[in-house]
């Protein structure tokens, strides 16, 4: 597909793409007609036709065949990712990783490409930029609401019945992911301590596409990124939903269960409530509201933990009868328990968790090896902002 028009600059076609848009099934063996056009989109099987192996041989030999320089051209590969030249920035192509996953399926996917490459370019984005964010697009679009069948398997074969359904949270719908992670085979290698990521208590794990996006980017596989989904996934407004021992029971057996999948000790990135959820799931002890006895602290299992904008001693501004104002015992222990490395990250500017409660910052860990704090970042995007500070604190125990 060319996007057309002799405009100076991407945008500039971008904005006049209703009009200039024309399928090139075929090109002709002279150089005439990519002289119409700035963007070029080419799909890998007009590639192969031409016979290139891959997108950046696919990008040079379309430059120098039909004399396409000057012009952005635009090569997805399938799962593989997608190959690009911005010949603005570099005159060099450049590769954006795909994200291996389930997919439901493929149809229209290229139409989703393509308008979200629009759509970022439109925006005044780079064309890396686009690709990034298509892929994040096309991940949330693309893929099911589960784990990988391998890991599905596992669960089902290794732990009681209904469990993997459970883990799994299919019922959280289409796109807002009630769960994810997991190998694709039983030849995947696992390089890295896997992450597991804790989602809020109005939210679902889907939250966390960004960040299974970025740590893709930065060398995890999704063997090695793991999430579930906890409570209703939002339907019960925040004020009313308490800490509930199911909730604690879910993300206790799911460290336990990918701990044991993976042989590995687990990272743990915990947002919001989903802090307090997981220093009790770790804790151990009885739960708050039923008694029910969950067993002994799994500090063993943890290499590092992070809270984010964590609910640790409270909300500043929850009233005491409400539902979710139950938090007890998470702060009883007189050491670390969360794990081997314990690090939190919070904003002054968050006013949804607040920052006085009871002569504690709310989001305080308080034997934690180190806090990272930040102004201006409100509750949703201390999470969001932060992912560079939270890799580090995984990879080096620093920040």
């Amino acid at each position: 597909m060319c996007l057309g028009g002799n405009a100076a600059n991407s945008t500039t076609v971008l904005k006049q793409f209703t009009e200039n848009v024309q399928l090139c099934a075929s090109l002709p063996e002279n150089n005439e007609i990519l002289k119409m056009y700035d963007l070029i989109f080419m799909s890998k099987d007009f590639s192969k036709a031409k016979g290139w192996t891959d997108g950046n041989s696919a990008i040079l030999g379309l430059r120098e065949k039909y004399e396409a320089e000057g012009k952005t051209i635009i090569c997805p590969w399938g799962e593989k990712g997608v190959f690009a030249i911005d010949p603005s920035i570099d005159d060099s192509p450049f590769f954006v990783k795909g994200i291996p996953v389930k997919a439901i399926d493929t149809l229209g996917a290229g139409d989703c490409f393509i308008a979200a490459s629009i759509w970022g370019m439109y925006s005044g984005k780079s064309v890396l930029e686009s690709m990034k964010v298509l892929l994040i697009i096309s991940f949330i679009v693309g893929v099911s609401s589960t784990f990988t069948p391998h890991f599905e398997a596992y669960l089902r074969n290794n732990f009681d019945d209904g469990f993997d359904k459970q883990m799994t949270r299919s019922d959280m719908g289409f796109g807002l992911m009630g769960s994810f992670g997991g190998k694709q085979s039983q030849n995947d290698i696992i390089k890295r301590k896997p992450i597991i990521f804790v989602h809020g208590v109005t939210l679902r794990a889907g939250i966390f596409m960004g960040h299974v996006q970025y740590f893709h980017h930065a060398g995890y596989s999704m063997a090695e990124l793991y999430g579930t989904t906890y409570g209703d996934g939002g339907i019960t407004p925040m004020f009313f939903k308490a800490m509930e021992c199911n909730d604690v029971k879910q993300i206790r057996n799911f460290i336990e269960a990918v701990s044991s999948y993976t042989n590995s000790t687990v990272n743990i990135i915990a947002y919001s409530m989903g802090v307090a959820i997981s220093r009790k799931a770790i804790l151990g002890g009885r739960c708050v509201d039923t008694n029910e006895y969950l067993g002994e602290p799994l500090t063993n299992l943890v290499d590092t933990f992070i809270g984010v904008a964590g609910v640790a001693y409270g909300l500043e501004n929850c009233p005491t009868f409400m539902k979710a104002c139950n938090l007890i015992d998470v702060n009883s222990k007189k050491s670390m328990y969360e794990g081997f490395n314990v690090f939190g990250i919070y904003s002054k500017d968050d006013r949804l968790v607040g920052q006085n409660c009871c002569g504690h910052q709310c989001s305080e860990l308080t034997f934690a090896n180190g806090t990272s704090e930040h102004t201006i970042l409100n509750h949703g995007t201390v999470l969001t902002m932060t992912k560079e500070i939270q890799l580090k604190m995984i990879n080096d125990h620093s920040f």
